[in-house]
């Protein structure tokens, strides 16, 4: 067996063990309605999988978002269902979930004011994750090397000219599913989301306590990271689905981005 085999063996073998009793035991006691075990459960499993320098599911992301719901606290609720969106935007229980729990925390969602054939073309690079979109673009160019063979072969004109065309429209195909799959992959590592914690939090016009107050960001709120300046104690941000924007005291918050979040101070 090859040493590098023998190496991934060694550390991931009992890893997937350890998860997968985890994920049982958390199954069980969600089952019966132990929701804070639960919780504590699939975060020892998310901590783990990040630790060994891997990327939790989207679906321990969402259990642990249905864990926190059934506990009736909707702020964790809404951080996790976003974390398990950053990693599947397509994810429907995800989004259905998260509107009923921004519902209980008093917070309407806010429609995006944009074309309908933006909102179209953000619903349709959404339907698929990376790995989807990446293995979009390996069949599509699999079939423009076969249309291409097809053309260069010694047949008919028509079968020719078919051939031709195929391989203009899988090359395009191609290019359109490495676009989007970069998209999203963008999406992903730049995700620039986060969640007030904070019972309330003053969105004001400067990095300055004495500034103008614009409003109040209540806990549970979404906000979009527009510049994370925690040297001076200050980030600036934009209330997620508006123009509003301002800046906050660089506390109280959680990012979806990471795990690990800062405390709240």
């Amino acid at each position: 067996m090859p040493h590098f085999l023998y190496l991934f063996l060694l550390f991931f073998c009992p890893l997937l063990s350890f998860a997968q009793e985890r994920l049982q035991e958390a199954e069980d006691s969600y089952s019966n309605m132990q929701y804070k075990r639960a919780t504590t459960l699939l975060i020892e499993v998310a901590d783990s999988i990040e630790k060994s320098g891997g990327t939790p599911s989207s679906d321990i992301y969402y259990n642990l978002g249905n864990a926190y719901y059934r506990q009736q606290q909707y702020t964790e609720a809404t951080l996790f269902y976003l974390r398990a969106l950053r990693i599947r935007p397509d994810f429907e229980h995800a989004k259905v979930n998260l509107r009923h729990a921004q519902l209980h925390l008093g917070l309407q969602e806010i429609e995006h004011d944009e074309m309908f054939f933006v909102k179209w073309l953000k619903m349709f690079i959404n339907a698929y994750s990376v790995e989807q979109w990446t293995a979009f673009s390996f069949l599509f160019l699999i079939l423009s090397f076969v249309a291409i063979a097809v053309y260069f072969l010694p047949i008919r004109i028509f079968a020719r000219k078919i051939g031709f065309s195929v391989a203009v429209f899988a090359m395009l195909s191609t290019t359109f599913c490495i676009v989007n799959a970069s998209i999203q992959r963008y999406r992903y590592h730049h995700n620039t989301q986060a969640v007030i914690f904070a019972p309330e939090t003053r969105l004001l016009t400067s990095p300055s306590p004495h500034s103008k107050e614009i409003s109040k960001l209540r806990e549970g709120q979404i906000i979009t990271v527009l510049n994370d300046d925690s040297a001076k104690g200050w980030v600036h941000v934009c209330i997620a689905g508006t123009t509003t924007k301002g800046w906050m005291t660089d506390n109280g918050y959680k990012r979806v981005i990471a795990t690990h979040s800062p405390p709240i101070r």
